[in-house]
């Protein structure tokens, strides 16, 4: 009886040592999540800032021929 307690206190105890390790590689895994996730919106908002940046600079060159059709015509 004494040696089936014991048998089962360690199958116990080595199923809560799994149970654990899963937990710690979870966290690890979800941390690894989080980090990435940071990086990621970090690099879209860059990307969105230089295509914002490219934008503008189109606008101000199609403006300026707008200015400069305008001026053709005016003369």
């Amino acid at each position: 009886d004494y040696a089936l307690k014991k048998w089962f206190s360690g199958f116990l105890y080595l199923l809560k040592s799994f149970g654990a390790a899963d937990e710690d590689f979870l966290s690890e895994i979800n941390q690894e999540i989080i980090d990435l996730s940071k990086n990621e919106k970090n690099i879209i908002l860059l990307t969105f800032l230089f295509q914002f940046l490219v934008f503008v600079i189109i606008q101000v060159f199609e403006i300026n021929s707008i200015n400069f059709n305008i001026r053709k015509k005016l003369i």
